[in-house]
């Protein structure tokens, strides 16, 4: 097994993970309390910035960066919406036969 197949493997057990969790919400509510926690204890060991804690350099290029990763997000999310539009279910006969290959 090469290095990225168990890597893949990793990733779907946690994703797989972490829908079990979002299932229960008892431990939604643990993970959220625990994922907290461990926030503020790397703000605490000072491994993550908070924006007043930069300086005036820091915080231009960490909203810049939050700008490009926003605009991604409403890209990719106007992507997905616009692709459910326009799924089977959505369409009546009509735009069906459209759609598929005419046979002559």
């Amino acid at each position: 097994m090469t290095r990225e197949e168990r890597l893949e493997k990793k990733r779907a057990a946690e994703r797989l993970r972490y829908q079990r969790i979002k299932i229960n919400p008892d431990k939604y509510v643990q993970q959220k309390i625990k994922e907290h926690e461990k926030y503020q204890r790397k703000k605490e060991r000072g491994i993550i910035k908070t924006v007043n804690q930069m300086n005036p350099r820091e915080q231009r290029e960490a909203r810049k960066l939050w700008r490009e990763k926003a605009r991604k997000r409403r890209r990719r999310l106007a992507q997905s919406k616009s692709d459910a539009s326009v799924t089977p279910s959505n369409l009546d006969n009509k735009d069906l036969m459209l759609l598929s290959p005419r046979e002559n």
